[in-house]
């Protein structure tokens, strides 16, 4: 009886080890789509007219890295390769209008972004590229202009987090 337990055993894990990588089912771990470990990171480069939007994507960027455990920050002349971007476009459409005694009032906006990062080595040479790769956020007017930025400026860091959350994604993956 105990014999035939062990090979009823024997043939469960063969069709656990059989049936797993089919299932859709995979072990994930942090494996860079290139074999770089120390990385610099670059401020972003801003190819808008929305003046500092280029320092929450920097900032998310680096913070993004710092918590990686397949990639190390390092200063730019340790660092196996840059890690640059370019916030390539930004816009805020009105959403929502909201009637008032004295007409029509923009209630709150949808802001959008989109973003390029690349890993370059120090000669220049493109070890990795994704973009552009776009987010949005909607945010409510305020009751002045400065409540209204600052809610604008909340969903740009927004926008910022889940961009480098779809760019650590993506370079872990090697897409």
């Amino acid at each position: 009886m105990v014999r035939i337990l062990a090979q009823g055993g024997v043939v469960a894990a063969i069709a656990f080890a059989v049936g797993v990588p089919g299932c859709g089912y995979r072990f994930r771990t942090d494996v860079p789509a290139v074999s770089v470990r120390r990385v610099a990171v670059s401020p972003f480069a801003n190819d808008t007219f929305e003046v500092g939007i280029e320092r929450p994507f920097s900032e998310a960027l680096r913070e993004v890295v710092l918590r990686s455990a397949a990639l190390r920050l390092a200063p730019r002349r340790e660092a196996e390769a840059v890690l640059r971007g370019r916030v390539l476009a930004f816009g805020a459409s009105p959403i929502a209008y909201p009637g008032s005694a004295t007409g029509v009032r923009v209630g709150a906006y949808r802001a959008s972004a989109s973003v390029e990062v690349e890993l370059v080595r120090a000669d220049g040479h493109v070890l990795w590229r994704r973009g552009p790769l776009a987010r949005d956020a909607e945010y409510l007017t305020g009751a002045t202009a400065m409540a209204t930025d600052a809610n604008k400026n909340r969903a740009i860091r927004q926008i910022a987090w889940e961009l480098m959350g779809d760019f650590r994604a993506a370079f872990l993956r090697g897409r």
